[in-house]
Formats: C-alpha cells, structure tokens, sequence
C-alpha cells in the first residue's frame, strides 16, 4: 500500500503533462527525420519552404528528429503524448532523488512545479522537455558532487555529448556548468583545498569539447550567439517577455520572493557558502526571464536548489499525519486536472483533425489550394509550416517555425517579411504573393478584405479558421 501511495505524485504528473501534441514544429520534425532515414544522410539546405531556398540551417535537434521518425511511424499521436509525459516525469523524479523529498514535500513541490511548467508541457513531448531533464540531470550530478565528491561527475561528459545533439539549450547547461564550477572552486581555494581544481576543470573542459562532436561542429555556437543578438526575436512568441501582471508573470514573482526568503535563511544559518554556486547561476537568470520568456522553465529547474532551504522545513513529526495529508494534497490536485483541464485537451481523439481544430488549420482549404491551376506564389499562415511540410509536401509553405531568425549574406529575412505582411497595411499589394491561405483571425486576413472590396483581391475559400485569397489579374 506503501508503495502505491508513493507512485501518486507521479500520477499527478503523468495526468497534468498528458495532452494532444500541439507543437507549431512537429511536421518540419518528423519530415526532417523521415528524409534523413530515405537519403542517409543530414539534410544541410532549405527544401521544405518557398522562402530563402538553399538557405543553410542548423536543426539542433537532429539526433532528436532522427529517432522521433520511426518512433512515430510505429506509435503516431498516442506515442508522442506518451513521451510527453514520460520525459517530464523522469525530471520531477530526478529532483526528488537528488533532493532526498519525503512523500509530503514531493506531494507539494510537484503540484507547484507542474503548475508553473505547465506552458511548456501544454504542447506535449518537444525538445525542450529533454533539455530540462537534462538540466535537472546536471544538477544533480553537481549536487551530489558537492556532497560526497563523488566520480559521478565525469557522467556530464557523456550526458554534454548527447545534449549537444539534441537541443541547443545545451549551451545553457555548458554555462551553467562553467559558471558554478568557478565560484565552487573558487570558494574551495579560499579554504587553501586545491586538490579540486584539476578535477572540475578536466570535466568541464571535456564536457564542452563533446559538445564540438555534432554536425554543425563549432558553428553550433555561432549560430547560438548569432542568434541571441538578432533583432528578430522581438517577434517571436517563445522569446517574448511575460505580460504584466500575467500568471506566468506572477509566478515568476512569487518564485523569485521564495528566492529571497531562502538566501536570507541561508544567511542566518550560516550555510550561504554551500548555496552559493546555485545563487550565482541561478539569480542572473531569473533576472533575465523577466525579459526573456524563452529561459523561464529552465530557470525554475536551476534554481530549485536554492529553495531546497524552504523545502526542508516542509516536515510533520507523525509520518501517519504527513502521508495523510501529502496523499490529500496530491489526490485533489490530480482529481482537479482531471476534472478541469484534461478534458479540453481532447486526448480522446487524437489526430491531425483534432490537431488542425486546434491550430486553426483547414484540411478542406488545403485541398482546394492543392486542385487551383495557377495559384502563381503562394504565401501560407506562419502556424501552417510544419502541419504542410508533413501533411501536403506539394505546398510548401512560405515561413514555418524554423526561420524567424535566418537571415542570408544579404541580409534578407523572410521572416521580417512576414512581420511586415501582418503589420504593415500597404505592403501587401507590393509584396510578390499572388494567393494567401491564412487564418481568419490574422490581421492580414482584415487587411485584404478590404482589398477585395477594391477589387485587387479575390475571396476563393473561407470556413470556420482559414481563407484563400487570390490577386486579381
């Protein structure tokens, strides 16, 4: 019984991260996966769009996409969810085991990391989901090291050596390696104990030189950094700041007061020199998801050891009391996501129907985009790419989720041209697309109403999500 009662904050996560795959990106994976296995070999240039042909991109999640091909030809929709709830679990498990949680603070912890984390598993299993349990996964090991000086360092190698090759992120992770190295070392050579210096720093040189054995090699950090100062950013969603006053931005508040009451207990009880590390990796980033979304879920992972502080006082005396009320805790939860919010995750029906209900696609607007003799160039809604890349090979898309921040040797960005189509009324009979299929709530879509009632354009198609326009002739 024991047992069974200890799998409940686990069953917690399973449920809250269960849900349809709704990622914008998942066609461009899965073909980019599916023509790796037909060529045998990596795919360099830009064949998918109309836009910037030829364009050398850097897939940072190859290794990722060449294992999620087979893994969804033999399991589809069901699969993909089911490792959206498997990767998330064995990150809260991680946490728990390295932190030593009881049944009660697990019980706690696990209900508010789901909550806070949940914009990021709203979308099922993705990339980002791996780096954050390699996040965890790293800071485990330096947890543990920190305790015992345990040989189990040297498992970052390996562990920098796959996560080069499956997201990006894993030049956070090579950051926050170095960053936390040199102030424990630092620290460590203030107390005249040296014999850790060559030690960490063998690991952390090696960790990052596996992350050069990757095909794009050095250039996977220059196109990072390249990226990190393209002004692009501005407009992409996943980068945006949180809203004032919003949940996400409230949590964030709350997340960084809980911050404070810990460093000020750390203080008291003379234990700042342990957290210390943790601190200065952590506040900087925390600092800057106020100002950058994208860093927010891994920033809760990094700094949960700076609130392990708090979490510790979290303690009943009568185990009987404590296992009570962690299972009353856990079990509410669980029966309040299963009430409210799994359902309209529609899991029940999983397909590209239910996908495109709720990305706001149209099948039957593809197919009369698809029966048109002379569409002449096509200019496809931005949330379409990846659904036509997969769906429809023989429309391709002018923008999908791998562009917004390509920009060639001559400085065009096809991605900037979209911005400009969206928000800027009179480029629209300059630019030279000659049929858009778009979703109706796009400004774009209002701006060429009014070009059909001047005549300049055609309504050819319009239902519930989507419209085709064609220029007059």
């Amino acid at each position: 019984m024991k047992n069974i009662a200890s799998l409940l904050p686990y069953i917690l996560v399973f449920v809250a991260t269960l849900a349809h795959p709704l990622d914008f990106d998942l066609g461009w994976h899965l073909r980019f996966g599916k023509d790796f296995w037909l060529v045998g070999r990596m795919i360099y240039e830009n064949t998918y769009s109309t836009e910037m042909v030829g364009y050398k991109w850097f897939n940072s999640s190859w290794l990722l996409d060449v294992i999620r091909y087979p893994f969804w030809q033999l399991t589809g929709f069901w699969g993909h969810a089911l490792l959206g709830t498997l990767v998330p679990i064995l990150t809260f498990f991680t946490i728990a085991k390295y932190l030593k949680l009881s049944f009660l603070q697990k019980s706690i912890l696990f209900p508010v990391l789901a909550w806070i984390e949940y914009p990021l598993y709203l979308h099922s299993f993705r990339a980002q989901e791996v780096s954050l349990l390699f996040l965890s996964i790293l800071i485990a090991i330096l947890w543990k090291y920190q305790k015992t000086n345990t040989r189990l360092i040297f498992i970052l190698i390996p562990l920098f050596f796959v996560w080069a090759n499956i997201h990006a992120q894993f030049v956070l992770g090579i950051f926050a390696l170095a960053i936390w190295s040199f102030v424990y070392l630092f620290l460590k050579i203030q107390k005249g104990l040296e014999k850790s210096l060559l030690f960490i720093s063998f690991t952390v040189i090696l960790s990052f030189l596996v992350t050069l054995i990757n095909p794009y090699t050095i250039a996977i950090y220059n196109d990072s950094l390249v990226h990190s100062g393209n002004p692009a950013i501005q407009f992409i969603l996943e980068f945006a700041k949180p809203v004032i006053f919003s949940q996400i931005w409230w949590n964030l508040v709350v997340w960084g007061i809980l911050m404070l009451v810990s460093i000020i207990i750390m203080i008291k009880k003379k234990k700042l020199g342990f957290y210390l590390p943790y601190i200065i990796v952590g506040v900087p980033l925390y600092i800057i998801s106020f100002f950058m979304g994208r860093y927010l879920w891994s920033m809760y992972i990094l700094t949960i050891p700076i609130l392990y502080v708090l979490i510790y006082y979290i303690k009943i005396k009568n185990n009987l009391i404590a296992n009570m009320l962690g299972a009353t805790i856990v079990t509410l939860s669980t029966i309040y996501v299963v009430i409210k919010i799994l359902p309209a995750k529609q899991i029940s029906n999983m397909s590209w129907g239910t996908y495109c209900s709720f990305m706001e696609c149209s099948q039957k607007g593809t197919e009369i985009l698809t029966s048109m003799k002379n569409p002449g160039r096509i200019y496809t809604d931005y949330n379409f790419g990846g659904w036509l890349i997969w769906n429809y090979p023989d429309i391709k898309p002018g923008v999908d989720g791998r562009m917004p921040l390509w920009v060639d040797s001559s400085g065009y960005s096809a991605f900037v041209r979209y911005v400009m189509l969206e928000n800027n009324r009179n480029y629209v009979q300059l630019a030279p697309f000659d049929t858009y299929f778009i979703r109706n709530a796009r400004p774009l879509n209002f701006q060429l109403e009014k070009l059909v009632k001047l005549k300049k354009f055609r309504l050819v198609f319009r239902d519930k999500f989507t419209s085709i326009y064609t220029r007059t002739k």
